[in-house]
């Protein structure tokens, strides 16, 4: 027992000593002629120069981050090393460097964030601000005694489903029942806490919820595109495919705001 603690703590060590030499190592390296990330354009219209600014630095935040990704992924290569999450990694890299990271839920729109923007990893999502949760759908933030959503993640992987363009159905958090695929726990009925919660209290509060859209391509993992601000209109309760209870929302987009499916054309 006592050689197989010493062997984990020196594994953890030697763990650590890996990640801090290729922190090192690629922060102190120049990324400037690094391409542009993929997280959409301008399309030709001339904005304020604040929104310009905006706009460039969270192209130069995704930049980075990928390219952590990429180097990160060749060192593990190169050392034979297998990393599992080695985006949660770019994205502590990225803080460090940028100190960028507003840790802080809030309401609205992120500054530079264009609807139809692209997203590789959600951990971009995390970094930007526009979904601060790495897992799970629904993030809140305390207002005035009581919780209110800010942000949900459509992942594509439950019954959540588009009425129309500007129309979407969401399925609630938790119970581990709305996709028997998803999770191996016991199915359970839903409770209205915690992100449910959230999201009822924005049907009275009528405040603006960023909707960013997950889809998942055959042979790829998950691409998320920022869909807008919705509101949350409507709350009613559903059986799931197993039979317990599921709390289905309706967010209505808000209006004034391009489509995502043009945006993306």
């Amino acid at each position: 027992m006592a050689e197989d603690n010493v062997s984990g703590s020196t594994r953890r060590k030697e763990d650590g000593d890996h990640h801090q030499r290729m922190q090192n190592e690629f922060i102190l390296k120049d990324h400037s002629q690094l391409p542009a990330a993929s997280t959409g354009s301008t399309r030709g219209r001339k904005l304020p120069k604040n929104v310009d600014r905006a706009r460039q630095r969270v192209m130069e935040i995704v930049r980075e981050f990928r390219a952590f990704c990429d180097q990160i992924t060749r060192m593990d290569k190169e050392d034979n090393y297998k990393r599992k999450r080695v985006d949660f990694m770019a994205a502590k890299m990225v803080k460090k460097k940028f100190y960028y990271y507003p840790d802080k839920p809030f309401l609205g729109p992120v500054p530079g964030v264009e609807i139809g923007d692209e997203f590789h990893y959600r951990m971009e999502l995390h970094i930007l601000g526009l979904h601060r949760p790495s897992q799970g759908g629904i993030d809140y933030v305390q207002d005035g005694g009581r919780i209110i959503a800010t942000s949900i993640v459509d992942s594509g992987l439950y019954d959540n489903y588009k009425e129309d363009q500007d129309t979407l159905v969401y399925c609630g958090q938790g119970g581990h029942n709305a996709n028997p695929n998803v999770g191996l726990q016991m199915p359970e009925d839903q409770q209205l806490k915690r992100g449910n919660l959230a999201l009822r209290n924005s049907i009275r509060a009528k405040n603006p919820v960023r909707v960013i859209r997950g889809r998942k391509l055959p042979r790829a993992s998950t691409t998320y595109f920022y869909d807008g601000l919705y509101t949350v209109e409507k709350m009613w309760e559903d059986k799931g495919q197993v039979g317990k209870r599921v709390f289905k929302f309706k967010l209505v987009k808000m209006p004034g705001q391009a489509s995502l499916f043009t945006s993306r054309n």
